[in-house]
């Protein structure tokens, strides 16, 4: 296999070692952290869904986060060595992947992460959110696939010998697909699907419903207080 020092290790000064951060950050945000998101509400669908719907939040926030240092790497890398940017096929797709995360994390947010939004409104946008995400997963994994490619090609010399870093980079774009493929059916599965708490017990059937002489229709109920409404919208 030979020397599996690939490429040189990580830097902050030698432009091709700054490179070498790009693939390492878009991988863990956009592959392997936004996977963990996506499948939260499934591997946690029996914890409180505030929690859940908190930890999402944060794990989106971490992914937006390693997709600007990744950038920041790969166009820091270019300009001193003056390539130009967005040309190759891997860059296309990989911008739009993350053009659709970013668009769908301030979608969510104005759905689902606003106190003002009405029940109505988060039961239209989630499973739009949800599509989405996973679309923008899929379109993240042919990207990074596209990404190791390209940086094999460009950077393993000899890669038709076979050398121990193009063997790697194979074995890295092949276990990402196979990745890919797993948590595709692990969405798509619904009995990994969390079922809500009032919706998992529905009303017996042998209760008779009231006769309308017995509907309430005295003085209007009070109001819930805000600190009430903000708990209800959390954990909705």
């Amino acid at each position: 296999m030979g020397n599996l020092h690939c490429s040189g290790g990580f830097g902050l000064v030698n432009p091709d070692l700054i490179f070498n951060w790009h693939p390492l950050l878009m991988v863990i945000g956009m592959v392997f952290i936004f996977s963990h998101a996506i499948l939260l509400y499934r591997t946690g669908r029996h914890c409180c869904k505030s929690s859940m719907k908190l930890t999402h939040g944060i794990f989106h926030s971490l992914t937006i986060l390693l997709i600007s240092l990744g950038l920041a790497a790969a166009f820091s890398n270019h300009i001193m060595k003056k390539i130009p940017n967005m040309y190759t096929l891997h860059s296309w797709i990989g911008m739009m992947a993350i053009i659709i995360f970013i668009t769908n994390f301030i979608f969510a947010l104005g759905c689902m992460g606003c106190p003002g939004t009405t029940q109505k409104i988060r039961d239209i946008g989630c499973p739009v959110h949800i599509q989405i995400g996973i679309v923008c997963f899929l379109v993240a994994i042919v990207a990074a696939v596209l990404g190791v490619a390209e940086k094999t090609i460009f950077g393993v010399k000899n890669y038709k010998d076979m050398p121990g870093e193009g063997v790697i980079c194979n074995l890295i774009g092949l276990l990402m697909v196979i990745y890919g493929i797993l948590i595709l059916c692990l969405v798509t599965d619904a009995s990994y699907k969390r079922q809500d708490k009032r919706c998992a017990t529905p009303c017996p059937p042998s209760r008779p419903p009231l006769p309308p002489t017995q509907y309430y229709y005295g003085p209007q109920m009070p109001q819930m207080s805000e600190q009430q409404q903000q708990i209800k919208w959390w954990n909705n």
